[in-house]
C-alpha cells in the first residue's frame, strides 16, 4: 500500500465515512483509518432525525430497526404527554450497523479503509503531515480529518480540549409494557436538572440512557432513579460517553487539519443529537476541499461554511437550550395544555431548524411562553 496520501480521514464513524465518500466520489485518492474493526459498538440513542437522513446520499433503509410515530413526555410538574404523527419523525438505528454501512459506502465510492489502524500521533513534515500509527505505520499527507470522536486524538493534537458533559447508555431487555411500543419513544424531563433520560426501542431490546448538558455529577444516581421510575429492569450493558456540545469547545481546525462532527465539538446543544452535525460537517469539509484543493486554503474555506450554515443553527440551538433548562418547570406548564404546541416545537427539531424556528415564531412567542399558560 502506498504511503502518500493527498488526504487522510482518521474515524471511519459517520462523519469521516461520508466525507472519505463524498471525496473518493469525486476522483480523491483517500486513506480512511479506523482504529477498530467493523462491526464495533458505539454508545449513543441511535436516533436518526429526518433532517440528518435527508443529507445521506444513498439510501440507508437497510440498517433501520424501525420508525417513530409516537412519543411519550414526561414533563416536571405536569400530566405525562402522548404526541402521535402521521408520518415518522426518526428512524431508529443501531450504530454498529449503521458505521458499518456507511464505512462500507465509502470503500465501494474508492476511499482506502483501513481497519484496526490507531493513530498515535501526527507531526508536520514541510508541506505535508506525517500520521503515525500505534502498529508503527507511517502515512503522509497534504490534509489530515479528525473525525474520530468526542474523545478525538488529533482534535487534542490542535488544541481542543475533552469535553465536560456525559451520557450513559445501556441495553435492556424490554418489559412488558414495551413489546408493543415499537413504534414509540420515551423522553423524560424529570429524569436529572438540565439533561433528560430517554427509550429507543430497538430489534431485540431498548435502548435507554440519561444525558447532562450540565456537567452534573452522581449521573448514576440520576440513571438509576430513571430505571425505576419507568419500570426498566437491569441493563445488559451500561456505557459512558462524553458529549461534545457545541457552543463550548467547538474547533474546526488548524494549518492542515480539519474536525468534523463530534471531534470538532458539533453536538446539538439543545438535545445531544450528533448524526445531523456529522454528516452536515462532513459534506461542508468535502465541499470545502473540492473548491480549494487539499492545502491549507482549505481549512478556513471549511470554516466559513460552517459558521453560515451549523454554527448559525447552533448559535440559536444554544441560546434555546439555556433558556429551556432553565425555565422547563414555565415550559411544562405551558405544553402540558397545548400539546400541539408540543408536536410543532418536535417537528421543527428534527425536520427544520432552529434559525428558522426562532424566525417564524419570533420573540413575542418566547415571552408568551415564558409568562405562562394565563397569558
Amino acid at each position: 500500500m502506498k504511503s502518500s496520501w493527498p488526504v487522510i480521514v482518521v474515524g471511519a464513524g459517520p462523519a469521516g465515512a461520508l466525507c472519505a465518500y463524498s471525496l473518493a466520489r469525486a476522483g480523491l485518492s483517500v486513506l480512511l483509518l479506523e482504529k477498530a474493526c467493523f462491526p464495533r459498538e458505539k454508545p449513543c440513542g441511535g436516533g436518526l432525525t429526518p433532517k440528518a437522513a435527508a443529507l445521506l446520499p444513498f439510501s440507508f433503509q437497510a440498517v433501520v430497526d424501525g420508525e417513530v410515530k409516537r412519543a411519550i413526555l414526561r414533563l416536571p410538574g405536569v400530566k405525562t404527554l402522548e404526541i402521535g404523527w402521521g408520518r415518522p419523525v426518526c428512524f431508529l438505528v443501531r450504530r454498529e450497523l449503521l458505521d458499518t454501512y456507511l464505512a462500507e459506502q465509502a470503500r465501494r465510492a474508492g476511499a482506502f479503509l483501513r481497519e484496526g489502524e490507531e493513530v498515535v500521533q501526527i507531526e508536520e513534515t514541510g508541506e505535508a503531515l506525517t500520521v503515525i500509527t500505534a502498529g508503527g505505520a507511517s502515512y503522509r499527507a497534504q490534509l489530515v480529518i479528525g473525525a474520530d470522536g468526542a474523545l478525538s486524538r488529533v482534535a487534542r493534537l490542535v488544541g481542543r480540549s475533552l469535553p465536560r458533559r456525559f451520557a450513559l447508555t445501556a441495553a435492556i431487555t424490554p418489559p412488558p409494557a414495551w413489546s408493543e411500543k415499537r413504534d414509540t419513544i420515551l423522553i423524560d424531563l424529570e429524569a436529572l436538572p438540565y439533561g433528560y433520560g430517554w427509550v429507543f426501542p430497538k430489534a431485540g431490546h431498548l435502548n435507554a440512557g440519561v444525558g447532562s448538558f450540565a456537567a452534573a455529577r452522581e449521573l448514576r444516581f440520576h440513571w438509576e432513579n430513571f430505571a425505576r421510575r419507568n419500570g426498566l429492569g437491569r441493563p445488559l450493558r451500561l456505557r459512558a460517553h462524553p458529549l461534545a456540545l457545541a457552543g463550548e469547545e467547538t474547533e474546526l481546525g488548524r494549518g492542515r487539519v480539519m474536525l468534523l462532527g463530534d471531534a470538532a465539538g458539533l453536538v446539538d446543544p439543545l438535545t445531544g443529537e450528533g448524526l445531523y452535525a456529522a454528516f452536515c460537517s462532513a459534506q461542508l469539509a468535502a465541499k470545502a476541499i473540492l473548491e480549494e484543493g487539499v492545502g491549507e486554503r482549505a481549512v478556513p474555506r471549511y470554516r466559513e461554511l460552517v459558521k453560515a450554515s451549523l454554527g448559525r443553527e447552533y448559535h440559536f440551538a444554544h441560546r434555546l437550550a439555556r433558556l429551556f433548562y432553565r425555565f422547563l418547570p414555565l415550559i411544562a406548564r405551558y405544553f402540558s395544555s397545548r400539546p400541539e404546541q408540543v408536536r410543532h416545537f418536535w417537528e421543527f427539531l428534527f425536520f427544520g431548524g432552529y434559525a428558522e424556528l426562532f424566525r417564524r415564531a419570533g420573540a413575542r412567542y418566547w415571552e408568551k411562553l415564558l409568562r405562562g399558560p394565563s397569558s
